[in-house]
C-alpha cells in the first residue's frame, strides 16, 4: 500500500464509515446492463404544497423540473425560501416502470435535497435524511413493482430550513436573503446483483505507477474481482486484470492496482481515466486521474506531482446565484456550465474555490474535464459572534463533531476519486473546535491524503494550508483617502496577508500559524451588473476615490484596482494561491440590495464586465508582473526609477523583452526597453530608469513584458506637472 503503516487505522476508519451511513454513496454509471442497471429519474415532477404534517397528498397542483429548485415549479409559491407563518412541506411525485424481476437488489439513490426529506414508494416509508449537500441512498429492493408494472415514488421536501428535525448544516450565510429548496442534483435507481459494489475509491500513486484502491461492497463478497481501465476521452482499454484473493474485513476490501506509462493530469493537460471492477452480477466505474496534490510546510507552496505550482483563481458561490434574478435553469444547463468554467480558465485561473455551496455532482465532472484545481468547502459560515471555540452558538446550537463527521463521511465518499478536487475545505470564516475534531474524525478516510483547510480556526496539520482574506478596502467604509491615494496608503509595503485563523483563533504561544496560506478572498471593491455599489461598498468608492462617480468611472476602478491588488499579492509570493472573490454569485442592485457581486454583464451569455477582462485578466497571468509605484503626479521632463517585480508561476525558463511606454491624448512616448531572462518559479525584483513626459497632463504609464508570443502588462496612471 502507499502508506502501509496507516493501513490498518485506515481500514478501521472505513469500516466505521460503513457502519454510520449503511448505504454509503455511488458514483457515475455502469459498463452493462447485464452487470448493472442506472434508470435517471430526473425530468418533470408533479409538486405540491402543504401544511407540514398533513401526509402524502392526493392532488397535485403543478410540475417542476428535476433537478431544479422549487422556485422553477409551474405554480408560484407566496414566500418560497422566506420564512413563514407555518411549516410547510413541498411534496414531489414521479411514476415509473420497472423490470427489475432480473435483478436482486434496487438503490433509489437521492443525490442532494434542500431541506430535509422523506422517501415513499409504493405507498411505504423507506426512509429520510435532514442532510442538504450529500447524497441518500435506500435499499427498495423490497418495495419496487417489477415486470413492467407502474411505481408511484413520492418525495417530501422540507419547504424551509425549519423543516429540519436534526442537527444538520444547511448553508447559512449572511449574505443571503432566500434559501431555495428542491431536489436539485439527480435522481436515479441503481440496480444490480446480490454482489453489490457500493463505492470504490481511487488513490494514484504516480510516484510508483500504482492505483491503491478501497472497494467497498454488500452482500455476497467474491475473493475474486475483475477491473478494466480505459483512456476516457478516446475509450480505448489500456489494462484489465483480476483482482485475487481479495481479504475482505466486513464490507471492504483494499488492494492494488499497476498502471504504467500513465499520463499525468494537470489543469493544462486533463487527462482522465475510467476505472471499471466487476463481479459476477455487478459492475461499478469510476472517473480518475493521475496526479498528486499537496502543500509543503517548508517552501509554503503547493505542489502538483512533485513540481511547485502556484494557484491562481476565483471563487463561486452557488447558493447566492440561486437567488439572483437571472439564474433561471443555468445552474442544470451542462453547455452554460462547461462555458463557465471555460471562461474562468480564459482569466488565466486554474483554481476555483466553490464557496459555502454544494454545485451539483456534474460540475465536478466538468472541472475535472476542463482542468481546474477544485478547493471544496462544505457550506458552513457561522462567523465570530456566532460561535463558540467550543462549538456552535446560535446557528448550529446542537451541530456536535460526531454529527458534522457523518456530513464530511457523506461529502468525501461521493467526490473522492474527482482529480479536481485538491483541497477539503471544513467551513469558511468561522471560530469553533467542532470543524477542527469532525476533521480529525474523517481524515484517514482519504486514501489519496488530500489537505484540509478549517477555515478561520486552527489548522489541524503542518501540511494543511490556511485561509487569509485582507480586505485592505475595508479602510474606507468610515475614512477617507489622504492625498496620496489609496494604493499607496495600503499597499505600499511588502506584507503578509492577515484576516485568517491567526488572528482571529490564534496560537496559545501568540505567533502566527506557519502553515501554507492561500488568499481566497480579497478587494472589498464590489460592484452589481449594473455598476452600482452593493451595501458593502457604497462608502467605500465616495471615500477612496470620491464623490459623484458615474457608472463607467466606478466599474473601471474596480477593474484596475483589483487588477493591482492581485499583482500585489501575486508579486511578493507570501502566499501559495491567490483566488479572487467572486467569479460566480448573485448581482442584487434592487431591494433587498446584495453585499457582494460577480463580474458578468450578461449571464445567460456569460459576458465579462470589459474592465474586468482588461485589468484583471493580465494580473492573473502566468508571467506576473508589478509596478511597485504609485505616485500620482510625477515633474515632467525629468528622469525617475520604477521598482517592478516579474514573477514566473511556470517551470521553464522565460525569456522575453521588458518595454516601457507614456500613454497620454493621441501620443504614445517609448522610454525604456529591457531583456530579462527568468529562470523556473523565479521572481526578480528590478528597477528600470526611465524619462517622464515633456509636456504637463494625465499619463498612464504601461509596463509591458512579451515572451513567447504572450505579452503582460502592469499600469498606473499619473500626472506629469511643470
Amino acid at each position: 500500500m502507499k502508506n502501509p503503516v496507516k493501513s490498518t487505522r485506515r481500514n478501521h476508519h472505513i469500516l466505521t464509515l460503513i457502519i454510520i451511513l449503511v448505504i454509503p454513496a455511488m458514483m457515475y454509471s455502469c459498463s452493462g446492463k447485464e452487470k448493472r442497471e442506472i434508470i435517471s429519474l430526473n425530468g418533470e415532477w408533479e409538486l405540491a404544497l402543504r401544511s407540514a404534517g398533513e401526509g402524502i397528498p392526493i392532488d397535485y397542483e403543478g410540475t417542476v423540473q428535476v433537478p431544479g429548485l422549487a422556485d422553477m415549479a409551474s405554480f408560484a409559491i407566496d414566500s418560497l425560501g422566506l420564512p413563514y407563518y407555518e411549516k410547510r412541506d413541498l411534496w414531489y411525485r414521479k411514476t415509473f416502470r420497472s423490470g427489475t424481476d432480473q435483478n436482486l437488489k434496487v438503490f433509489l439513490k437521492l443525490h442532494k435535497v434542500k431541506f430535509g426529506h422523506t422517501v415513499y414508494l409504493n405507498g411505504f416509508e423507506i426512509g429520510s435524511s435532514d442532510h442538504c449537500f450529500t447524497p441518500a441512498s435506500y435499499d427498495v429492493s423490497g418495495f419496487i413493482n417489477g415486470n413492467g408494472e407502474e411505481n408511484e415514488l413520492v418525495i417530501r421536501v422540507g419547504a424551509f430550513t425549519d423543516n429540519l428535525e436534526t442537527p444538520a448544516v444547511y448553508g447559512a450565510d449572511f449574505e443571503k436573503i432566500r434559501y431555495l429548496p428542491g431536489v436539485y442534483d439527480d435522481v436515479q435507481l441503481i440496480m444490480s446483483g446480490e454482489e453489490h459494489l457500493t463505492n470504490v475509491q481511487v488513490a494514484p500513486d504516480i510516484n510508483t505507477g500504482k492505483l491503491e484502491v478501497g472497494i467497498i461492497m454488500t452482500g455476497a463478497r467474491p475473493v475474486n474481482l475483475k477491473y478494466a481501465i480505459s483512456e476516457k476521452q478516446s475509450g480505448e482499454k489500456i489494462a484489465t486484470g483480476k483482482l485475487s484473493g481479495l481479504n475482505w474485513e466486513d464490507s471492504l476490501a483494499l488492494t492494488e492496482i499497476p498502471l504504467k506509462d500513465f499520463r499525468l493530469w494537470t489543469p493544462e493537460d486533463p487527462f482522465l481515466y475510467i476505472l471499471n471492477i466487476e463481479s459476477s452480477n455487478d459492475s461499478y466505474t469510476t472517473t480518475f486521474g493521475m496526479r498528486d496534490f499537496k502543500f509543503n510546510p517548508g517552501t509554503g507552496r503547493a505542489e502538483l506531482n512533485g513540481e511547485t505550482y502556484f494557484m491562481r483563481g476565483t471563487n463561486v458561490c452557488i447558493f447566492r446565484f440561486f437567488e439572483d434574478p437571472d439564474r433561471k435553469g443555468l445552474p442544470w444547463d451542462t453547455a452554460w456550465v462547461r462555458e463557465l468554467h471555460r471562461k474562468f480558465k480564459s482569466m488565466h485561473w486554474n483554481s476555483i474555490r466553490y464557496c459555502i455551496s454544494a454545485p451539483p455532482r456534474f460540475w465536478y465532472d466538468i472541472a475535472d474535464e476542463e482542468g481546474l484545481l477544485i478547493q471544496d468547502e462544505y457550506p458552513i459560515w457561522t462567523g465570530i459572534a456566532g460561535s463558540k471555540r467550543k462549538g456552535f452558538e446560535g446557528i448550529y446550537p446542537n451541530l456536535t463533531a460526531e454529527l458534522l463527521a457523518e456530513e464530511y463521511r457523506e461529502w468525501m465518499m461521493e467526490r473522492w476519486n474527482h482529480p479536481c478536487i485538491v483541497i477539503w475545505d471544513a467551513q469558511n470564516e468561522s471560530v469553533t473546535e467542532v470543524t477542527g475534531d469532525a476533521i480529525e474524525m474523517v481524515r484517514e478516510l482519504d486514501m489519496s491524503e488530500k489537505p484540509w483547510e478549517n477555515g478561520w480556526a486552527r489548522p489541524q496539520s503542518p501540511e494543511d494550508p490556511i485561509e487569509t482574506h485582507p480586505y485592505r478596502f475595508t479602510k474606507y467604509l468610515g475614512t477617507k483617502v489622504s492625498g496620496d491615494g489609496p494604493l499607496k496608503e495600503l499597499i505600499s509595503a511588502v506584507q503578509i496577508p492577515d484576516n485568517g485563523p491567526s488572528e482571529r483563533m490564534p496560537p496559545e504561544n501568540g505567533e502566527k500559524y506557519p502553515n501554507p496560506i492561500i488568499i481566497n478572498e480579497y478587494g472589498w471593491l464590489w460592484l452589481n451588473r449594473d455598476g452600482s455599489t452593493t451595501t458593502l461598498t457604497d462608502w467605500v468608492y465616495p471615500n477612496a476615490f470620491g464623490p459623484d462617480l458615474t457608472k463607467e468611472e466606478r466599474l473601471e476602478l474596480y477593474g484596475r484596482h483589483l487588477g493591482i491588488l492581485t499583482e500585489y499579492w501575486r508579486a511578493h509570493r507570501t502566499c501559495a494561491g491567490v483566488l479572487h472573490f467572486c467569479g460566480l454569485a448573485y448581482s442584487r442592485s434592487e431591494e433587498p440590495r446584495g453585499q457582494t457581486s460577480d463580474h458578468f454583464v450578461d449571464i445567460k451569455n456569460l459576458e465579462f464586465e470589459p474592465n474586468f477582462v482588461k485589468y484583471v485578466k493580465p494580473a492573473f497571468n502566468p508571467v506576473g508582473l508589478f509596478i511597485n509605484w504609485f505616485e500620482q503626479e510625477i515633474p515632467a521632463k525629468s528622469e525617475i526609477e520604477i521598482p517592478f517585480v516579474i514573477t514566473n508561476d511556470l517551470n521553464k525558463v522565460i525569456n522575453g523583452q521588458l518595454k516601457m511606454e507614456w500613454i497620454g491624448k493621441d501620443i504614445t512616448i517609448s522610454v525604456g526597453e529591457k531583456e530579462i531572462q527568468l529562470e523556473p518559479f523565479a521572481r526578480n525584483e528590478q528597477s528600470i530608469s526611465i524619462k517622464t513626459p515633456s509636456d504637463s497632463g494625465r499619463y498612464e504609464m504601461i509596463l509591458h513584458f512579451k515572451y513567447n508570443g504572450n505579452t503582460v502588462e502592469s499600469r498606473r496612471l499619473c500626472r506629469a506637472i511643470h
